[in-house]
């Protein structure tokens, strides 16, 4: 697997989890999907995580989570990534990169 047919994986997990939470949640994404169609799923969702605003996203999914639908927060990007780290990092290196994960991993115990 090349890494434009791992972008096109993300970005299809990512809009099945993004119905689900519409379903769910009555989340629409918005701000992924246009930064994915510009730079790339990988690439959207690494900018998300590293970004130090919690994104609208994050926080309903967090809300939800407590009102609707408590395995919400599984629907979110930076539960895709960590999950595409432990599936694809091993080949991927450069993608999935530790400081990455981690604050992914610490965005979605703070919520939690």
């Amino acid at each position: 697997m090349d890494r434009t047919q791992l972008d096109d994986k993300f970005k299809d997990e990512a809009a099945r989890r993004e119905e689900i939470a519409r379903a769910k949640c009555g989340h629409r994404p918005g701000r992924f999907q246009a930064m994915a169609q510009e730079q790339g799923a990988l690439n959207a969702a690494i900018g998300l995580i590293e970004n130090t605003q919690p994104f609208e996203g994050l926080v309903r999914l967090f809300i939800c989570s407590k009102e609707r639908y408590k395995p919400a927060l599984k629907l979110s990007i930076e539960q895709i990534f960590i999950e595409f780290a432990e599936k694809y990092g091993g080949d991927f290196l450069e993608i999935f990169k530790k400081e990455i994960i981690e604050i992914a991993k610490r965005k979605l115990s703070i919520q939690n």
